[in-house]
């Protein structure tokens, strides 16, 4: 296994007990890992709906692309809370949820994100072949147009958000539909269980 943080992802395990996962910190494989076991933990145990506890700068499109399968081969339904900030990635998670809440202070940015390039990608690009541009331009377009269809925001308008890298309050993401609900406090079960220590 790549996960380096074995006590995240003790903790992790153990929030499924209660039917969250969280979404902490950056998207990468040890993320993605964590967060793959916890789905099919979450299955086992009948947990239906999931709760997903974002809070996220975003990170490796990957990651999301393979969580997400997951989400949706796993046929559990997810609701989405953010404790803190829904960037990038983070942002894109908390739209794959059939509902999606927020504490009163969250903040959430939708982007294009970075791309890096691995050596075939460059050498193409040095060879003057096109695909690699157009590959990431369709992979990001096909992402625009889901967010599009699942919060009923315009094309025109993410893009205009996408190239500003645009931060927007619980109020305003609620407003235009990134959002379903703002809650004034963490409710209870979350917070107990985010304090369990371990047993």
């Amino acid at each position: 296994m790549i996960i380096e943080d074995k006590d995240f992802r003790n903790y992790a395990l153990r929030l499924v007990d209660d039917g969250y996962i969280p979404i902490f910190g950056e998207f990468k494989d040890t993320l993605q890992e964590v967060v793959i076991e916890c789905i099919w933990k979450a299955k086992a145990l009948g947990k239906d709906p999931v709760t997903l506890l974002i809070n996220s700068n975003g990170g490796f499109n990957l990651a999301f692309s393979a969580i997400k399968a997951v989400m949706i081969e796993s046929g559990l339904t997810f609701h989405g809370l953010v404790l803190g900030k829904a960037f990038s990635n983070g942002f894109n998670i908390l739209q794959q949820c059939s509902v999606r809440k927020a504490v009163r202070d969250a903040a959430f940015m939708f982007h294009w994100g970075s791309q890096s390039l691995n050596n075939a990608e460059l050498d193409a690009l040095i060879a003057g072949e096109k695909w690699v541009v157009e590959t990431i331009i369709e992979r990001e377009m096909l992402t625009l147009v889901q967010v599009s269809e699942r919060t009923g925001v315009p094309v025109k308008d993410l893009k205009k958000y996408a190239a500003r890298e645009r931060y927007f309050t619980a109020k305003q993401a609620k407003e235009i539909g990134f959002l379903d609900e703002i809650i004034p406090d963490l409710p209870k079960g979350v917070s107990d269980a985010l304090s369990k220590k371990d047993s």
